[in-house]
């Protein structure tokens, strides 16, 4: 007998397509919102969680940006040498290594793909990166300074330039640099989708001037928090000699600070899902319950029939149930489709704006099965009252409607 529910409910859909298509636009826009941020809000979630894995309980990194959160990680400028000074400067921080970063075509052989460089003092950084980072080469050595030798991440070979190998040459700029190794993978798929170059043979062939990222280590018997304390009254002074600005343009994170700038994240992209999806979702399900009352009074001779052979109260509720549930259903696949669509397309945007992101939309299967689900259950509670009116419906009545 379900089956028949399910054949009734279809074909009463389609006779009414138009109406059935404008019902549903309400569960599209809220499923939509929900996948697409909720993935992304996910993905940069766990982009941050990747970066900050990075900042041990020593590891102090300055970004110029006034705040590293929601809007500030998408606008990240450039260090000037007298601020690189005043980093230098502050009391308690070991070291300063300069990390500088860009997408820019490279060509090896006749393959040619868009990659992160990234530039850092070879003398300094290696050994800095071998200790805090784990960097190890795979395939080769190490590059060497002044030498237009380079390092490619892990995926380099694998998914830009397959036949690449240690001792390669690759064209950057107009100019050749020889691969002098492939590093293994360090964890990361930004990391491992780059390229680490001297940070001077970056600077010509570029023309970036500027350093993006400063990291920095705590001398033995020093509080982090106090360190980065003293870089903020460092970079702040510098800053007001230099343009005569009160507020500055950088932030300082440690440990201490990855957990709120996560929480932050997370809490304002959710948020905002939740308060847009919700809306949608009460002016679809709205939509759907005037569609359903609406399918009634044109259905009433029907009803009629259909409880002069026998129906019974509930066969006529589950046949406008699963009819309105249908309705959301398909409303939530539409959503979802589109909701992925615009979660990739964000995720294409974000790491071309932003190349220190890598920033991977998650969509879990828990997530897709939740949307449709919901959806399902949205247009079947919007359908009930309008199925308990119908089931309700004297059939003698219901036979001699005009």
């Amino acid at each position: 007998m379900s089956s028949e529910y399910f054949k009734i409910a279809l074909r009463n859909m389609r006779s009414r397509s138009l109406r059935s298509s404008l019902s549903i636009l309400g569960i599209v826009i809220g499923v939509f919102l929900v996948v697409s941020l909720i993935s992304v809000a996910r993905g940069v979630a766990d982009e941050v969680d990747d970066l900050m894995s990075m900042v041990g309980a020593d590891l102090i990194i300055v970004l110029p940006v006034q705040d590293f959160g929601v809007t500030g990680m998408f606008t990240w400028g450039g260090f000037r040498e007298h601020e690189l000074d005043a980093i230098r400067r502050a009391e308690g921080l070991d070291k300063a290594l300069e990390m500088t970063m860009r997408s820019y075509r490279v060509r090896h052989y006749t393959d040619e793909e868009i990659a992160i460089l990234w530039g850092i003092d070879y003398v300094e950084g290696i050994p800095y990166l071998e200790e805090m980072m784990g960097l190890e080469i795979a395939q080769g050595r190490l590059p060497r300074p002044g030498m237009s030798e380079l390092a490619v991440g892990s995926l380099v070979p694998r998914e830009f330039f397959p036949d690449m190998r240690a001792g390669d040459e690759v064209t950057i700029g107009g100019r050749r640099f020889t691969v002098a190794g492939v590093l293994r993978s360090l964890g990361h798929r930004e990391n491992d989708l780059s390229i680490m170059m001297d940070i001077d043979e970056y600077r010509s062939v570029t023309g970036d001037r500027d350093t993006q990222v400063v990291f920095g280590g705590v001398k033995e018997g020093y509080d982090p928090k106090t360190v980065g304390e003293n870089i903020e009254r460092e970079l702040g002074e510098a800053g007001r000699r230099a343009r005569g600005e009160e507020e500055p343009v950088f932030s300082v994170i440690t440990a201490e600070t990855y957990a709120e700038v996560a929480g932050g994240i997370m809490f304002l992209l959710q948020f905002a899902t939740l308060a847009f999806a919700g809306i949608a979702v009460v002016v679809g399900a709205i939509g759907i319950m005037n569609s359903m009352f609406t399918a009634v009074r044109e259905r009433t001779k029907e009803i009629g029939v259909l409880k002069a052979v026998g129906a019974r109260k509930r066969d006529i509720i589950s046949v406008f149930l699963i009819e309105s549930g249908i309705i959301g259903f398909v409303g939530g696949v539409i959503g979802l489709v589109l909701g992925i669509g615009a979660a990739k397309a964000a995720e294409y945007i974000i790491t071309e704006a932003q190349p220190m992101l890598y920033v991977e939309a998650h969509i879990s299967f828990t997530l897709i099965f939740l949307s449709l689900f919901f959806s399902f259950l949205v247009g079947a509670v919007a359908g009930y009252l309008p199925a308990r009116q119908a089931a309700m419906k004297n059939p003698v009545d219901a036979l001699s409607y005009e």
